[in-house]
């Protein structure tokens, strides 16, 4: 989130081919009566707002190169899910800014990219922290539907090193064959 930063990145690089942009916090959990606006407000900083101040500063670069640009999405983006809706309102929202950045910058291939139920530091604390808050048939599912990062990142290299232009403004599942035939 800090601008500084992220064009101190962009700096670094001559050029542009593609970029992965996989930020996300999940953090506060409730429900629409209880998160304060402070918390969607915490939220949407993370997994929209920075997303947007760096393709902002990409754009540039990945125009001249017309490069890649994968979002790591969500499942909770497509459906309502008691107890993370912050969280799955900021990856909707961000699947948009994926349609927009394909009828906006056509050279650039864009792709929204749903990883799975990933076993990560974010997952442990859903299951710590979160699990309360939401349904519990949910919460378990999830828990026991964990995936190792390895077969997303697959996923995500061969988006990166081969899909085509014909991807562009999609929403592709990990598991999707559009992904896994890659």
């Amino acid at each position: 989130t800090n601008a500084k930063d992220v064009s101190s990145a962009i700096a670094l690089a001559d050029s542009l081919d593609a970029v992965v942009l996989n930020a996300a916090v999940n953090l506060p959990y409730g429900t629409i009566a209880t998160i304060p606006l402070d918390g969607y407000r915490g939220i949407f900083e993370v997994n929209l707002f920075a997303v947007v101040q760096f393709l902002q500063l990409a754009l540039p670069k990945l125009r001249k190169a017309k490069g890649k640009v994968v979002l790591i999405s969500s499942a909770a983006g497509e459906v309502g899910v008691k107890g993370i809706g912050a969280y799955g309102a900021s990856k909707a929202a961000l699947n948009q800014l994926n349609r927009t950045l394909a009828v906006e910058e056509p050279e650039i291939t864009t792709i929204s990219f749903h990883p799975g139920p990933v076993k990560t530091d974010m997952a442990d604390t859903m299951q710590r922290e979160g699990k309360d808050q939401m349904d519990p048939t949910v919460a378990d599912a999830l828990t026991a539907s964990l995936i190792e990062a390895d077969i997303p990142g697959r996923g995500i290299r061969n988006l990166v090193l081969r899909a085509g232009a014909d991807y562009t403004g999609k929403y592709l599942h990990y598991d999707d064959p559009l992904v896994t035939s890659l």
